[in-house]
Protein backbone atom coordinates (compact mmCIF):
# COMPACT_ATOMS: atom_id res chain seq x y z
CA UNK A 1 0.00 0.00 0.00
CA UNK A 2 1.46 3.36 -0.96
CA UNK A 3 1.33 6.32 1.43
CA UNK A 4 -1.60 7.94 -0.43
CA UNK A 5 -3.70 4.81 -0.14
CA UNK A 6 -2.83 4.43 3.54
CA UNK A 7 -3.81 8.05 4.21
CA UNK A 8 -7.04 7.49 2.27
CA UNK A 9 -7.89 4.37 4.28
CA UNK A 10 -7.25 6.14 7.58
CA UNK A 11 -9.67 8.96 6.69
CA UNK A 12 -12.61 6.94 5.40
CA UNK A 13 -15.24 4.90 7.29
CA UNK A 14 -15.62 1.53 5.56
CA UNK A 15 -18.87 -0.41 5.69
CA UNK A 16 -20.47 -3.58 4.37
CA UNK A 17 -24.20 -4.18 4.04
CA UNK A 18 -25.32 -7.69 4.94
CA UNK A 19 -28.74 -8.04 3.26
CA UNK A 20 -31.49 -8.89 5.75
CA UNK A 21 -28.97 -8.73 8.62
CA UNK A 22 -27.46 -5.28 9.06
CA UNK A 23 -24.39 -3.12 8.65
CA UNK A 24 -20.78 -3.69 9.58
CA UNK A 25 -19.14 -0.27 9.98
CA UNK A 26 -15.42 0.14 10.55
CA UNK A 27 -14.00 2.45 13.17
CA UNK A 28 -13.01 5.95 12.20
CA UNK A 29 -9.30 5.91 11.46
CA UNK A 30 -9.07 2.19 10.76
CA UNK A 31 -6.82 1.20 7.89
CA UNK A 32 -8.49 -2.22 7.60
CA UNK A 33 -9.72 -3.24 4.18
CA UNK A 34 -13.19 -4.73 3.81
CA UNK A 35 -11.50 -8.11 3.50
CA UNK A 36 -9.62 -7.53 6.77
CA UNK A 37 -12.84 -6.46 8.49
CA UNK A 38 -14.48 -9.74 7.48
CA UNK A 39 -11.46 -11.74 8.65
CA UNK A 40 -11.64 -9.93 12.00
CA UNK A 41 -15.19 -11.18 12.59
CA UNK A 42 -14.14 -14.75 11.92
CA UNK A 43 -15.34 -15.44 8.39
CA UNK A 44 -13.48 -17.89 6.16
CA UNK A 45 -12.07 -17.18 2.70
CA UNK A 46 -14.95 -18.73 0.76
CA UNK A 47 -17.57 -16.68 2.64
CA UNK A 48 -15.46 -13.52 2.40
CA UNK A 49 -15.09 -13.93 -1.36
CA UNK A 50 -18.85 -14.36 -1.72
CA UNK A 51 -19.58 -11.23 0.34
CA UNK A 52 -17.00 -9.10 -1.47
CA UNK A 53 -18.41 -10.09 -4.86
CA UNK A 54 -22.12 -9.95 -4.04
CA UNK A 55 -22.86 -7.58 -1.16
CA UNK A 56 -22.82 -3.78 -1.35
CA UNK A 57 -19.91 -2.21 0.50
CA UNK A 58 -18.12 1.10 0.44
CA UNK A 59 -17.03 4.00 2.52
CA UNK A 60 -17.99 7.43 3.81
CA UNK A 61 -15.48 10.28 3.66
CA UNK A 62 -15.68 14.05 3.21
CA UNK A 63 -19.48 13.86 2.84
CA UNK A 64 -19.14 11.34 0.00
CA UNK A 65 -21.01 8.04 0.38
CA UNK A 66 -19.53 5.50 -2.03
CA UNK A 67 -21.00 2.06 -2.77
CA UNK A 68 -19.45 -0.71 -4.84
CA UNK A 69 -19.07 -4.47 -5.04
CA UNK A 70 -16.73 -6.93 -6.68
CA UNK A 71 -13.16 -8.05 -6.29
CA UNK A 72 -11.40 -7.38 -9.61
CA UNK A 73 -8.88 -4.75 -8.58
CA UNK A 74 -7.09 -4.71 -11.93
CA UNK A 75 -6.04 -1.15 -12.86
CA UNK A 76 -8.81 0.51 -14.89
CA UNK A 77 -11.52 -2.01 -13.96
CA UNK A 78 -14.86 -0.69 -12.76
CA UNK A 79 -16.59 -1.99 -9.60
CA UNK A 80 -20.25 -1.01 -9.76
CA UNK A 81 -23.36 -1.76 -7.76
CA UNK A 82 -25.55 -4.34 -9.47
CA UNK A 83 -29.19 -3.34 -9.95
CA UNK A 84 -30.33 -6.09 -7.56
CA UNK A 85 -28.40 -4.38 -4.75
CA UNK A 86 -29.96 -0.92 -5.17
CA UNK A 87 -33.05 -2.02 -3.24
CA UNK A 88 -30.81 -3.38 -0.48
CA UNK A 89 -28.99 -0.04 -0.23
CA UNK A 90 -32.34 1.77 -0.07
CA UNK A 91 -33.36 -0.33 2.93
CA UNK A 92 -30.40 1.07 4.87
CA UNK A 93 -30.44 4.69 3.73
CA UNK A 94 -31.98 5.93 6.97
CA UNK A 95 -29.23 4.14 8.90
CA UNK A 96 -26.64 5.99 6.80
CA UNK A 97 -28.43 9.24 7.61
CA UNK A 98 -28.18 8.45 11.33
CA UNK A 99 -24.64 7.06 11.36
CA UNK A 100 -22.91 9.40 8.90
CA UNK A 101 -25.33 12.36 9.01
CA UNK A 102 -25.73 12.30 5.22
CA UNK A 103 -27.99 14.98 3.76
CA UNK A 104 -28.92 16.65 0.45
CA UNK A 105 -25.34 17.96 0.16
CA UNK A 106 -23.88 14.44 0.37
CA UNK A 107 -22.49 13.09 -2.89
CA UNK A 108 -23.52 9.46 -3.40
CA UNK A 109 -21.83 7.14 -5.89
CA UNK A 110 -22.63 3.63 -7.13
CA UNK A 111 -19.20 2.61 -8.28
CA UNK A 112 -15.46 3.18 -8.41
CA UNK A 113 -12.79 2.85 -11.06
CA UNK A 114 -9.80 0.88 -9.88
CA UNK A 115 -6.68 3.01 -9.83
CA UNK A 116 -4.88 5.38 -7.56
CA UNK A 117 -7.36 6.24 -4.79
CA UNK A 118 -10.24 4.79 -6.81
CA UNK A 119 -12.12 7.60 -8.62
CA UNK A 120 -15.85 7.58 -7.88
CA UNK A 121 -18.42 7.02 -10.67
CA UNK A 122 -22.22 6.86 -11.21
CA UNK A 123 -23.30 9.75 -8.98
CA UNK A 124 -26.86 9.76 -7.65
CA UNK A 125 -28.59 12.25 -5.35
CA UNK A 126 -30.00 11.36 -1.95
CA UNK A 127 -33.42 12.35 -3.26
CA UNK A 128 -33.10 9.91 -6.17
CA UNK A 129 -31.91 7.18 -3.85
CA UNK A 130 -34.83 7.72 -1.48
CA UNK A 131 -37.41 7.69 -4.28
CA UNK A 132 -39.63 4.63 -4.25
CA UNK A 133 -38.09 3.20 -1.08
CA UNK A 134 -39.82 -0.06 -0.31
Amino acid sequence: MNINEKDFRNKRRPFIIFPETGLLVGELGTSLSHNDMLISIGLDGVRINYIINNYPRGYFMNNDLVFYQGNNFTEGNVLEIENKNVSIIKKYIYDFENIFKINDKTSIYFGIKVGEIWPKINQISLRELKSNIK
